[in-house]
């Protein structure tokens, strides 16, 4: 999804090409993909509004919802201040640090 979660960006639907409202990612929680997650959906609703919400979405009306949502916290590192150009620590060499540790929230935002 180049534009991110809930963000229909250039997606119409194949027959009629009306444009969509949101978009949501699924992603595969085990091996067996019987278990998905909502990617990129933390959100600080209840669970009751979560369930609701949930099962207006097409396709997850039948949904079995095994764990909901809740806001997760980040912790980072100071990049610009402790980190070097190459990720490593500038008191420790030896140690490198990437991904969400070092201030990037994804994967594309480290490449230089």
């Amino acid at each position: 999804m180049l534009f991110g979660p809930l963000k229909p960006v250039g997606l119409n639907h194949p027959v009629t090409g009306e444009g969509y409202c949101a978009v949501i990612q699924l992603r595969a929680e085990n091996d067996e993909k019987t278990m998905y997650n909502l990617a990129g959906c933390q959100t600080g609703l209840r669970f009751g509004p979560q369930k609701k919400i949930v099962k207006m979405i097409p396709g997850l009306e039948n949904a079995e919802i095994l764990r909901y949502g809740v806001v997760h916290r980040n912790s980072y590192l100071n990049g610009p201040k402790v980190l070097t150009l190459t990720g490593q620590l500038k008191g420790y060499p030896n140690v490198f640090i990437a991904g969400q540790l070092s201030g990037v929230e994804g994967y594309v935002e480290k490449c230089r």
